[in-house]
């Protein structure tokens, strides 16, 4: 049986209401705030480890639909607070 990405995307929205990319989202968050949570915020890591390849688009991607942006680790914290001038 074969049939077109269009009849599938269309049958997928009919049946949930959501279109495969909100859903892949909202799969990509839940999965990402279960990560998060005992990591205290391993954004890129997490961001990686749930499939996204532009950690900076997941931020805004997590942000949207979790209502908060992702932690930052105090290491990044650490980072930007103590750059050394260039």
């Amino acid at each position: 049986m074969h049939l077109w990405e269009r009849t599938i995307q269309r049958r997928f929205h009919r049946a949930t209401r959501l279109k495969l990319t909100e859903y892949l989202q909202n799969v990509r968050i839940t999965k990402a705030r279960l990560l998060l949570e005992p990591t205290n915020g391993l954004v890129e890591g997490t961001a990686w480890a749930v499939g996204s390849t532009d950690p900076a688009a997941f931020r805004n991607i997590f942000a949207r639909l979790a209502g908060a942006k992702p932690k930052v680790s105090p290491i990044h914290l650490h980072r930007a607070v103590y750059r050394q001038p260039a």
